[in-house]
């Protein structure tokens, strides 16, 4: 008669042991890819304002469309982390406010835009004015195309400039003097907290307008910030310790702390035509 072996309590437990170390390595590989995940990166934030094929980025290149990272299974709980969404609309009108267009989209948050939050966070950093710019794919690489561009690049004997448009909060103060030295630029834009009071997300929400010099396309699209550590009329060095700059006065500063693109992304082209008016809105919301 053949018996059928029992395994001992012991050799019993040494496999549930040895199950759940493989379990643990098989989370962890898990975890190190997701983290290693290519990033949206420009290269290391840096002193003062450079500009690379026409984007501000405060960094020496250009914002690049976002790696994307492959399906996982559904993570729940703790495991979600934090997420910074940029929510975008725009609504293309004719002169008579006709709407004749409606977009929304999410962007990426770029590389120095992560600088940025980390020196909020921190208190190494206070926030200063905002733009939202836009140009189309063929402005990413060429310094002055003269055809397919809503703003053609401003006229200078003295700097480069480059076929973006640009609405700034303020055109005498960062980073309104920077795009308006380079881009063609209006004011206007509004920068509007909203902390909920109990009826949703907390949000802050960047509102614009500008009106089409040229027909042309919209492609690439992006925000730009300027933040600030110190009081300064000179370029001072990345932040090393807490800020002691307040807020009004880093919205009125006039020369770049550290600043750059805070995000952007690369949308289906949108056309439009001389005269029709480009009214923008994006929502930052957390989760």
């Amino acid at each position: 008669m053949t018996t059928n072996a029992v395994p001992s309590r012991s050799l019993t437990s040494r496999l549930a042991s040895l199950a759940v170390v493989a379990l643990m390595f098989t989370a962890s590989t898990i975890a190190v890819a997701q983290s290693a995940a290519p990033e949206h990166v420009t290269g290391p934030l840096q002193v003062g304002a450079a500009v690379s094929g026409g984007v501000f980025t405060g960094t020496s290149g250009q914002p690049t469309p976002t790696p994307q990272v492959p399906a996982s299974a559904p993570r729940t709980g703790m495991q979600d982390g934090i997420k910074l969404h940029g929510h975008w609309t725009i609504d293309v009108k004719n002169p008579d406010g006709t709407q004749v267009q409606h977009h929304e989209f999410e962007n990426q948050l770029q590389y120095d835009g992560t600088q940025f939050l980390t020196a909020l966070l921190s208190g190494y950093g206070v926030a200063g004015d905002y733009a939202i710019y836009f140009t189309n794919a063929t402005a990413q690489a060429t310094s002055s195309p003269t055809t397919n561009v809503v703003c053609p690049a401003p006229a200078s004997t003295t700097t480069s400039t480059f076929p973006y448009c640009s609405i700034v909060q303020n055109v005498n103060t960062q980073p309104g003097i920077f795009h308006c030295l380079h881009y063609y630029c209006v004011s206007g834009l509004t920068a509007t907290p909203n902390f909920g009071s109990g009826t949703g997300l907390p949000n802050f929400t960047l509102t614009g307008s500008i009106t089409a010099p040229q027909a042309g396309v919209v492609v690439n699209v992006y925000v730009g910030m300027n933040g600030c550590n110190v009081a300064s009329t000179a370029t001072p060095p990345t932040p090393t310790s807490p800020g002691t700059i307040t807020a009004t006065a880093c919205e009125a500063q006039t020369v770049i702390t550290y600043g750059g693109t805070l995000s952007g992304t690369t949308i289906t082209p949108i056309t439009v035509v001389a005269g029709q008016i480009i009214q923008i809105t994006v929502t930052y919301t957390f989760s």
